[in-house]
């Protein structure tokens, strides 16, 4: 089965670590994808997975000539099947696919102006075709699948769940190690930890809000903000932060690498997934799989793949969220039994099980939607 995996969001948050991933779990099970990468990628591509082949795909996501060009080289070569890492597929592209629909987010949540050079409709086009041409559609949850059904058919819409990547099931990080990564980020444990970007829909305002709300109680305890942020919204989020006077509380840690992550998943008293929606929420099974406790919106389904062994609020309540930091940062109890479980949970999903379930449905996608 000749396949290719269009990975030109690879080094972009979510998406790029869930592409990363999948082509290192396909190759583990005997999968050789031919990858299109962007050109600014293609060397840090060729690196991490030296054995596969690959192609340079100067189409930028979201323009015209991904819409008018990118189908045309992806043709060209027959594959058995092409998997979409992402809902842009283009219009296009009429042969058998595979497309994998993150969220739903940008269509039940405005969040910032769009700049790509796609207008918001045109975006809604492109993800409702997506959904109606695939011969299968993988989803990362059964929450996303069931905003989908709100869109169209989805009997062949798959859910698989995201995995732990072998970064994440290393040794606790050494004391001296996590010196040099508190010291280089002016950090202080213990400290809450969120992971993720600044986009408005993460609701990170919110978790600001109620971890001023919390401090008195928390000590001298610190909120960590690890990710990437845009140049607007981090002076957004700068702005509130002095406001509440909590300059000296709050510390931003912008792209951090695995290693630092794991130190920071390590060090964390509890990451807080504060988010209005998601798709799955990555950061929270990696920090489960590092024994630290979850709190996450119960608008997120985390749920799913945590089971009881999480803290839920409502996202919008910020005294609700304070008062779950509070319990957290004081019941070591809480922390540790949910913590455990957590870890259990977590571990159950790696990557190459979700390579072999991703298989699986290129298989029914080579024979459409009949199988």
């Amino acid at each position: 089965m000749r396949v290719a995996i269009d990975a030109r969001m690879a080094r972009i948050t979510g998406i790029g670590r869930y592409t990363d991933e999948l082509v290192t779990g396909l190759e583990l099970e005997g999968l050789k994808p031919t990858v299109f990468v962007s050109p600014g990628d293609a060397a840090w591509w060729h690196h991490r997975h030296p054995h596969l082949p690959y192609r340079i795909a100067p189409e930028s996501i979201y323009s015209w000539s991904e819409q008018l060009i990118f189908p045309s080289r992806l043709m060209r070569e027959h594959f058995d099947v092409v998997h979409f890492t992402n809902f842009n597929v283009p219009l296009a592209y009429r042969r058998p696919f595979v497309v994998t629909i993150h969220d739903t987010i940008p269509l039940q949540y405005s969040g910032e102006r769009r700049r790509s050079g796609l207008s918001r409709q045109a975006y809604q086009r492109v993800i409702r075709s997506a959904l109606a041409r695939a011969q299968r559609v993988i989803v990362p949850s059964m929450m996303v699948k069931e905003e989908l059904a709100q869109l169209g058919d989805v009997s062949h819409v798959g859910v698989v769940m995201h995995g732990i990547g072998e970064t994440f099931l290393g040794p606790v990080t050494e004391r001296s190690c996590a010196s040099a990564v508190f010291s280089r980020l002016k950090i202080e444990a213990p400290y809450i930890l969120y992971v993720g970007n600044d986009r408005s829909h993460k609701n990170i305002e919110q978790l600001i809000r109620a971890f001023g709300q919390a401090r008195t109680a928390l000590a001298s305890g610190q909120l960590v903000l690890a990710g990437p942020t845009s140049p607007h919204r981090g002076l957004v989020l700068r702005h509130m932060v002095e406001e509440l006077d909590l300059d000296r509380s709050v510390r931003f840690c912008a792209n951090p690498d695995d290693a630092t992550l794991t130190a920071l998943y390590d060090g964390a008293r509890a990451l807080v997934v504060p988010s209005l929606v998601e798709g799955f929420g990555l950061p929270a099974l990696e920090a489960a799989a590092r024994g630290t406790l979850v709190i996450a919106s119960e608008t997120t389904p985390v749920r799913e793949f945590l089971h009881d062994a999480v803290l839920t609020f409502n996202p919008l309540d910020a005294d609700q969220l304070a008062n779950t930091i509070v319990v957290a940062w004081h019941n070591q109890k809480i922390r540790t039994t949910l913590g455990q479980k957590g870890r259990a949970y977590a571990l159950r999903r790696d990557w190459q099980m979700v390579a072999r379930e991703t298989i699986q449905l290129y298989e029914r996608a080579q024979v459409g939607r009949l199988l």
